[in-house]
């Protein structure tokens, strides 16, 4: 079992620094990179696809996984086993789903959020319609390719996103909202309007001092700027 492992980890190694190089890509593009870049940032953003596809598809690679699957019994370490668990399951994209396209679906998506952003500033649906229907036609295809006995349709998605959740658990999750959260949101809303201050969801939020309070944040949180830092994006996820 040791040349598996040793295996596994050597390109795991290799994959992983493509990951974050990819990463970097899209964290720069999401955040500050100018308009004209986003053409060429595309056509290095597939080589990288490609070259870390390449990893992921190397027979020793594939055959490391299946062998240590096959025996995750005599892998003393949990974590590792679970590693292993969502390594094999990540395999049938290798397995099932054509190359090109795979990678033309990832290219698609990375530009198509620098799209998005644009398409949001100047209000224009249309300059992003087209590359959602790409995204949502590729999707439709990766449910046949992936679909098993056990997972078909929509819950192929979801469990893609969330591992393990599909439409009747998301159902229940979303009724308990409607029979318990909602009354409650009304209640306190309707009831309470002397109470309830709509400043938070009218008023403006000027972008320097979201960036002072957020900055007064990390100092209460203890955040180390040395190892990360705030910026900002379109999509408010910094």
């Amino acid at each position: 079992m040791e040349q598996y492992i040793e295996m596994y980890k050597a390109i795991q190694k290799k994959l992983k620094a493509y990951e974050y190089v990819i990463w970097l890509m899209s964290w720069d593009q999401e955040t500050e990179a100018p308009d004209m870049s986003v053409d060429y940032r595309s056509k290095q953003f597939q080589v990288m696809a490609e070259e870390a596809y390449k990893l992921e598809s190397d027979p020793k690679y594939v055959e490391a996984i299946e062998k240590l699957f096959e025996n995750l019994d005599q892998l003393k370490d949990k974590e590792f086993q679970i590693e292993i668990i969502k390594a094999h399951k990540a395999l049938r994209i290798v397995k099932k789903v054509p190359k090109d396209e795979w990678i033309t679906y990832q290219v698609l998506t990375q530009s198509g959020s620098h799209i998005w952003a644009q398409a949001k500033e100047k209000n224009d649906f249309e300059m992003f319609a087209p590359t959602l229907e790409k995204i949502v036609e590729f999707n439709k295809k990766l449910v046949k390719y992936l679909e098993t006995p056990e997972l078909k349709g929509y819950d192929i998605l979801l469990d893609i996103y969330e591992e393990g959740f599909g439409v009747e658990k998301y159902d229940e999750f979303f009724g308990k909202l409607r029979e318990e959260l909602v009354p409650f949101v009304l209640e306190v809303t309707t009831k309470n309007k002397e109470r309830f201050n709509k400043k938070l969801t009218k008023a403006v939020f000027p972008t320097d001092k979201q960036k002072e309070f957020s900055n007064y944040l990390l100092e209460i949180f203890k955040y180390d700027t040395k190892k990360g830092l705030l910026k900002e994006s379109e999509n408010p996820f910094t």
